[in-house]
């Protein structure tokens, strides 16, 4: 058991350094991500995301299997180790560190099964007082202008019978489509789970991956319009009108959940629609590069780490 302990140990160490130098390199570079093709950005975005909890399991299995085997081809590599492997105290800074760590963890997941749950219960009242279109639309009687897309298994898209009654049939098609690409792309949920990875993120840091990730989900959806055969600047044209009546949706408590047909990051998405926006390819090459310069910081800052804090607190 002391080696499991002393296993999260090192995944947390491996955590924070890969954590705190994706935010830095991010804050440097993250104009130019406006730049990158929105497929790539995406993939970017959410290797962003997910990389301190691939490297600290990695770096950690390495070490576990170094620990149990003489023929680890980590066995050349003096630093890649941990000290006292089969030694573990709770009142050490090794114990601190994997206790607080536990349970910041285990509170930030808790909490977004929390909003989930809420959001859920929030969303089978509306659906209660809503009437079912066709496509699995349904309206909602409200004088706001809004629709929306949400759920994870049974989804839905809702429209506001304000929207419905200030738009052209075109321009609810537009709408309605741009949301059912959402729904087809399980984008509600994959924005509930990006948004609780990035909950790690200092919230600086966080709310620009947010909003990257955003504005990338609702440039494949208005992508999506277009490739059914409507014009860039019809679409353009429904989204500034729609955003001029109300655009944001103040129906669920947390949009953070839901795709809006609104006025997120509208500046950005007409620049896109208007093909004011030189979008590119993400360069592999320097992609890789600095992947391979983050896993490699993160396994030389283990041992050096280990030495500076027990120079600082016993063990």
């Amino acid at each position: 058991m002391e080696v499991l302990w002393n296993l999260l140990a090192i995944f947390t160490i491996t955590f924070i350094v890969a954590n705190i130098s994706l935010a830095a390199l991010f804050s440097i570079v993250s104009q130019q991500f406006l730049k990158i093709e929105v497929k790539s950005r995406k993939l970017l975005l959410w290797l962003i995301a997910l990389s301190p909890w691939i490297i600290g399991a990695a770096l950690s299995s390495l070490i576990f299997y170094s620990f149990h085997s003489d023929e680890s081809p980590t066995s050349n590599f003096s630093f890649l180790h941990w000290h006292h492997m089969s030694d573990f105290e709770w009142n050490s800074w090794h114990g601190y560190i994997v206790g607080l760590s536990s349970l910041y963890i285990v509170y930030v997941i808790v909490n977004g099964f929390v909003k989930l749950w809420k959001h859920k219960r929030e969303i089978e009242g509306l659906t209660q007082f809503a009437t079912q279109m066709e496509n699995g639309v349904y309206k909602i009687d409200s004088d706001k202008s809004s629709a929306f897309s949400t759920g994870f298994i049974w989804k839905k898209c809702f429209v506001t019978s304000d929207l419905l009654d200030k738009t052209t049939n075109e321009e609810l098609d537009v709408v309605v489509n741009h949301e059912l690409a959402h729904i087809s792309s399980n984008d509600p949920f994959k924005k509930w789970f990006f948004a609780l990875l990035c909950s790690f993120y200092f919230k600086p840091i966080s709310l620009r991956l947010k909003l990257h990730m955003t504005l990338s989900m609702e440039q494949e959806a208005d992508n999506a319009v277009i490739s059914g055969g409507v014009s860039k600047l019809f679409v353009a044209s429904t989204l500034i009108k729609i955003a001029k009546f109300n655009a944001q949706n103040d129906l669920v408590k947390d949009n953070s959940l839901v795709s809006n047909f609104g006025a997120d990051v509208l500046e950005q998405r007409i620049y896109f629609l208007l093909d004011k926006l030189n979008l590119e390819p993400i360069n592999k090459m320097v992609t890789a590069t600095l992947l391979l310069l983050l896993v490699a910081i993160s396994t030389a800052s283990i041992d050096g780490i280990h030495h500076f804090i027990e120079t600082l607190f016993s063990h």
